[in-house]
């Protein structure tokens, strides 16, 4: 009875062992591509945040432009060009750009700041259900390999309680 036993447990038990290997094999496909899936959004991430970045400097950098034109030609038309008077002018010209310029970078930071944090808190979301994802299926690989681990003990077993049955028999055999 032993043999019959061993031989139909170690059947049964190789079978199960085969689907676990093989859900293992489609977890293991499917972390890599949330592994290769994180990756890539990392990548993405990274470069929208620097797209973003420059696009902002360009605006601060246009508005600079802009604004430097403006009171160029406001202090041609408003004042003269006295020698006595050009210091005072070019002065009060310095003074007016350095604070506009000033306040636009103020502006232009805070922006890019409001920016910046409202992109960082979607793409954390986004990258926090993929990592969800991710230890699933880490957490379900893990169990697949110790029920797999379990099952190569008990196909072990079988497979001694197969041999010692099939000894048993063939040393049964030569008696009668």
């Amino acid at each position: 009875m032993g043999f019959l036993t061993g031989a139909f447990g170690k059947s049964l038990t190789h079978r199960q062992l085969l689907n676990i290997q093989h859900e293992k094999a489609n977890v293991q496909r499917q972390l890599y591509r949330i592994q290769r899936q994180v990756s890539r959004q990392e990548k993405f991430d990274a470069r929208e945040l620097s797209a973003i970045k420059q696009a902002i400097n360009t605006q601060k950098q246009a508005a600079k432009a802009k604004l430097q034109a403006e009171l160029y030609e406001s202090f041609q038309s408003q004042y003269s060009s006295d020698s006595t008077d050009e210091m005072k002018n070019q002065n009060m010209y310095m003074t007016s750009l350095n604070q506009g310029n000033a306040e636009i970078d103020l502006t232009y930071e805070n922006q890019l700041n409001t920016i910046i944090a409202a992109k960082e808190d979607e793409q954390q979301m986004q990258m926090d259900a993929l990592k969800d994802i991710e230890q699933d299926l880490q957490m379900r690989k893990d169990s697949l390999e110790s029920q797999e681990k379990i099952l190569e003990g008990q196909l072990a077993e079988y497979k001694k309680e197969e041999e010692a049955g099939a000894k048993e028999l063939i040393g049964g055999g030569n008696r009668g």
